[in-house]
């Protein structure tokens, strides 16, 4: 690929720190999946955990879009209600008990998303190339636009938080009397 930066025109790897360097200049400190380039899923799929089609509203993908298909944040807050998520305030920090998306929109149109792995780095997959783990607001810029939706969800992964939810059947200082038991053990 031939891309053109600060006046200069260089022929560079797509997976190359340059090739993102060029598609975010803010990027300062970010990661790059190695092997993570594919055509058979995008930035949407990655935040639900897909890998194997692609889902935005404009694609015959039903198993993964089974709502609204139009390109409007409506469309996207279905979809992400769809698969577990709960549209909450504009909320970056960590916390390992939700998982996180982020929705980039630019003229009112959904462009991106990227998920929360950890207190220092969202993951984008970008396109058909790689994965990449930044900070959030690295990568916005006249293509992605800006993030305008946190979506969340409850992380099943967390152990207690599965307890929790079993807990919630019982009543009074037992749920609090076996919560704690839980954590303790």
């Amino acid at each position: 690929m031939i891309i053109k930066i600060g006046g200069k025109i260089i022929k560079i790897n797509m997976l190359s720190e340059a090739y993102y360097k060029s598609l975010y200049p803010l990027m300062i400190d970010f990661e790059l999946l190695p092997n993570s380039e594919s055509y058979n899923y995008n930035c949407i799929s990655h935040t639900i955990g897909i890998n194997n089609d692609i889902s935005w509203p404009n694609k015959k993908s039903d198993t993964y879009w089974p709502v609204k298909r139009e390109l409007t944040k409506e469309a996207f807050d279905l979809f992400y209600e769809y698969h577990g998520f709960v549209k909450c305030s504009m909320d970056f920090s960590y916390d390992n008990r939700y998982t996180k998306v982020a929705l980039f929109m630019n003229d009112n149109k959904p462009t991106h998303a990227c998920i929360q792995i950890n207190n220092k780095y969202w993951e984008s997959k970008v396109g058909s190339t790689g994965i990449i783990r930044h900070d959030l607001f690295e990568i916005e810029n006249d293509g992605y636009g800006q993030v305008v939706q946190i979506y969340k969800k409850v992380n099943n992964n967390i152990a207690p938080l599965k307890e929790a939810n079993i807990v919630k059947k019982y009543n009074g200082n037992k749920i609090i009397k076996r919560f704690n038991d839980f954590i303790n053990n």
